[in-house]
């Protein structure tokens, strides 16, 4: 068997649709990575939409810049998360360049909503039916943002270190982030914090236990 029958199809595939959210029901081609990654961090206010958090105060508090109005409880982590994302929304501040949709694709359709992933050594597959719970769709796009921006960068410059730290003060945070001094090192001031500027998989499973952690 020679080399070219042995090689796998690279591609980035998205389907389905969940109340508002409309995924494209296409199939990119793997020279697409770069529009990919930044389409799937635009799911991220469908991410905070429908994890359960109370948007209302989120507005608010990003609003008055005062986390304080942020709610309390299991989803306060999620909340604060939030808070961070749309701060920095406000401000035109991203962890990712916007790539115009890539041209390579053809139509792909299938049962309930997806995302599937094979690209060089990566295989991510993230399924769920139309009855899915809101928080389920939460998750799923939550570990897709993550996991995207993650091998994003990882792709680009090399491994990513996860030096976990606390963060203590949201503004101060996101000063850090919006001084960094490129791109790749605002994704490793994001990546160092326990609450990321981003919707993560981790900071719904506190509200939802039940949401079991697969190999992504």
């Amino acid at each position: 068997m020679n080399s070219k029958e042995n090689s796998k199809e690279e591609f980035f595939a998205f389907y389905g649709k969940y109340e508002n959210l409309l995924l494209p029901n296409k199939k990119f081609g793997k020279d697409c990575f770069n529009y990919v990654v930044s389409f799937v961090y635009s799911l991220s206010d469908y991410a905070y939409l429908f994890s359960g958090i109370d948007m209302n105060k989120v507005t608010e508090a990003v609003e008055k810049r005062k986390p304080s109005l942020l709610e309390k409880g299991n989803l306060s982590i999620f909340a604060k998360s939030a808070y961070l994302y749309y701060r920095l929304k406000n401000e035109n501040v991203s962890l990712i360049s916007t790539f115009e949709e890539c041209k390579n694709y053809e139509n792909f359709e299938g049962k309930g909503i997806g995302i599937v992933v094979v690209y060089k050594d990566w295989i991510f597959i993230k399924k769920l039916s139309e009855k899915a719970k809101p928080y389920e769709v939460s998750a799923m796009l939550s570990a897709a943002v993550e996991r995207f921006l993650e091998k994003y960068y990882i792709y680009q410059y090399g491994t990513l270190k996860k030096d976990y730290k606390k963060v203590s003060n949201l503004e101060d945070f996101i000063t850090m982030l919006k001084n960094a001094e490129s791109l790749k090192e605002r994704l490793e001031i994001a990546f160092s914090s326990k609450i990321k500027p981003f919707p993560f998989f981790e900071g719904l499973l506190k509200a939802y236990p039940e949401l079991k952690i697969r190999k992504r």
